[in-house]
């Protein structure tokens, strides 16, 4: 996953959510915007980000027009999907979004908790260049030898 640059776009809306709203700008270093990515947005959401004093590019949704998240991957602008879905009638895009992501190997959060732990990675990962991420298996190989090599 990129940990700054051009990379998310956030769908799913965010007027009037303040949690989301605090997700996307932050606080203490922690956020989308503090982080240093540019946000593209459907266009609502663009503007309920830009209304709530954060930047963002508008796209449009994929029932709507081009160009949009499917585009924006599509061309490598985009390297992280934070999908937070609100209701039914975006489904179809949701779908779409998400099936495209994962053709294209595009990291993807659904959640608002997935979303905000993250976020917390990436700043602990700015934070501490020298850690490590290893998934559970490699972790278990490394302190397997670990322990063969003090005995």
């Amino acid at each position: 996953m990129r940990s700054a640059g051009p990379v998310a776009v956030v769908q799913g809306e965010v007027d009037g959510d303040e949690e989301r709203i605090e997700a996307v700008h932050g606080q203490h270093d922690v956020g989308m915007a503090a982080s240093g990515y540019v946000l593209y947005a459907t266009r609502e959401t663009a503007t309920a980000l830009r209304d709530a004093g954060i930047p963002a590019l508008a796209a449009f949704a994929v029932s709507e027009g081009r160009p949009n998240a499917i585009d924006l991957m599509a061309d490598g602008t985009v390297g992280w999907i934070v999908d937070l879905p609100s209701g039914c009638l975006p489904l179809l895009d949701d779908v779409a979004v998400r099936t495209e992501a994962i053709c294209r190997d595009v990291p993807m959060t659904t959640t608002l908790r997935g979303w905000r732990a993250a976020l917390e990675a990436l700043r602990a990962q700015r934070q501490h260049p020298e850690l490590e991420v290893m998934s559970l298996q490699e972790y278990h190989r490394a302190t397997a030898r670990r322990n063969e090599r003090s005995l």
